[in-house]
């Protein structure tokens, strides 16, 4: 029985970050944003909606969560709902920082002269969608239908 993880002392990082909020200070979690690595999954999003939580921002997308579809009453990810938001990070995740602002190419020549570049010369790093992750992959699952239908 104590294999299941319902019966262990784990629990997420979002479950911890409430509960250290209200062991190790004085704060409330109601109006608060809370950050995430991943999205949360379903029983964090009760927990997350039960502290009045208003708002999650997660870097990394959990296609296994079941939280949107299991209470679509309390949460959305549409900033355009009075329900708890959870929005994806939109930024430089820490996972992608030294690849986005570390030095890819030589700076300077074989005589210690700086190496003068254009803009125009240079190239993206990672490509950025416009879409949220979900909004994507709605329009890739409809591309793919569609293909199959034909």
């Amino acid at each position: 029985m104590k294999s299941l993880i319902e019966y262990s002392r784990a629990i997420h990082a979002e479950m911890d970050a409430i509960v250290a909020l209200s062991r190790l200070t004085s704060e409330s979690t109601v109006g608060t944003t809370l950050y995430a690595t991943t999205y949360p999954c379903h029983n964090c999003a009760r927990h997350i909606v039960a502290a009045g939580i208003v708002k999650v921002v997660y870097i990394e997308p959990y296609e296994k969560s079941l939280a949107l579809k299991l209470h679509s009453d309390a949460i959305s990810d549409s900033y355009e709902s009075d329900k708890v938001k959870f929005m994806p990070f939109e930024g430089v995740s820490p996972t992608m920082f030294e690849r986005f602002f570390k030095s890819n190419g030589n700076r300077k020549d074989s005589n210690g002269r700086t190496i003068q570049t254009r803009v125009n010369d240079l190239h993206h790093i990672d490509s950025q969608f416009l879409d949220s992750y979900h909004e994507y992959e709605a329009k890739i699952t409809q591309i793919v239908e569609n293909k199959f239908q034909s």
